[in-house]
């Protein structure tokens, strides 16, 4: 399952810093004060938020933790949560 974990991380890494490329200079292009230019600032903290959240769905899902979880132990000892 590491495989295609690294590859989608790569994949989401690449997608971002094209993005991040493209919006800076149309950002650049049309000043920074610009209603467009506002426009691609938000755009650019909605991929932030995006990769955020999907990093993290990555890891919570996919990346063994070194703690198991308080529910999985009641589980485990027949205790309900």
């Amino acid at each position: 399952m590491a495989g295609p974990i690294r590859k989608e991380s790569r994949r989401l890494k690449n997608w971002r810093r094209k993005r991040e490329e493209l919006l800076l200079g149309l950002i650049e292009k049309h000043g920074e004060n610009s209603v467009k230019s506002k426009q691609y600032k938000k755009e650019l903290n909605e991929i932030e938020a995006y990769v955020k959240d999907r990093e993290d769905w990555l890891h919570n899902r996919f990346i063994t933790t070194q703690e198991p979880s308080t529910r999985l132990i009641l589980v485990i000892q027949g205790k309900e949560a």
